[in-house]
């Protein structure tokens, strides 16, 4: 029997290994991405969709303005923000100004009305962070909608999942409850 349908069992047997493979490589080396909600307007648009580099970035490192994947206690999904603090730095965000070590920041990514959105949000104006070893402090694009490090504080290394985003469908169309109605294929766009 075997030997009668031999190539049928060796098509099967490469359909199983490839599928093993490619559970694998969507497991850890690339992670599917929805993004959820409006916290990183305008670079990211909610429903856009992408892979995230999910092993990468763990030989390469994480940079600042990098767009990260992350988990947080207190959420069921999976976040996407921007890193704007290391490791080791002293990080101060002063009426929508950021500081690194007491100097400047210019976040060229987002306008200055924007950053001014987040005056008064969390119940003060002026947020400092002095990170350890191990710490980066995150922040959507969209200040004024974003729960990031100036609700949940920093964030550990160990919690991030993904550096990046290259994505390759976006909403159709958004209803009023923010729900992403249909999908549409887009030319790959990598967002870092």
């Amino acid at each position: 029997f075997y030997i009668k349908h031999k190539s049928k069992f060796n098509f099967a047997y490469m359909i199983i290994i490839c599928l093993i493979i490619a559970k694998l490589i969507t497991s850890f080396v690339f992670l599917s991405v929805m993004v959820d909600g409006n916290s990183m307007a305008t670079t990211l648009k909610n429903g856009d969709k992408g892979i995230t580099d999910g092993l990468f970035y763990k030989m390469t490192g994480i940079d600042r303005f990098d767009i990260v994947i992350l988990e947080e206690e207190n959420f069921e999904e999976k976040l996407v923000k921007r890193v704007v603090g290391l490791p080791g730095e002293t990080v101060k965000y002063d009426k929508g100004v950021l500081y690194i070590n007491g100097k400047v920041v210019e976040e060229t990514f987002i306008t200055e009305e924007v950053a001014k959105q987040t005056i008064g949000q969390y119940g003060n104006d002026v947020l400092e962070w002095t990170l350890e070893d191990d710490e980066y402090v995150v922040l959507g694009d969209n200040r004024g909608n974003s729960t990031d490090s100036r609700y949940f504080g920093p964030i550990k290394k160990s919690q991030v999942k993904g550096v990046g985003i290259m994505l390759f469908a976006s909403c159709k169309s958004v209803s009023s409850s923010g729900t992403c109605e249909g999908i549409k294929l887009r030319w790959p766009k990598f967002v870092k």
